[in-house]
């Protein structure tokens, strides 16, 4: 996180302020900490399930971000 806010210094670091700049940032950070973390890079991955603005930080449970997590790992 550190290097993305590093080369982004005017963006909050609060993700619920990022309104429809959310997904671009996030991918940004993702991107980041995959081609950083071993000196490799990744290609981008799509994801199967794209889940838009309802996030909730406050109850992760009610994130349907995690949501959609729990059901994937549970059909396997």
């Amino acid at each position: 996180m550190n290097y993305f806010f590093t080369r982004n210094s005017k963006i909050s670091k609060s993700p619920g302020d990022w309104g429809s700049k959310h997904i671009q940032y996030e991918k940004q950070i993702l991107d980041d900490y995959g081609m950083h973390r071993n000196g490799n890079y990744y290609e981008h991955i799509i994801p199967d399930i794209t889940v838009s603005k309802q996030d909730n930080f406050n109850d992760l449970l009610a994130d349907k971000n995690v949501q959609e997590a729990i059901s994937f790992i549970s059909k396997k």
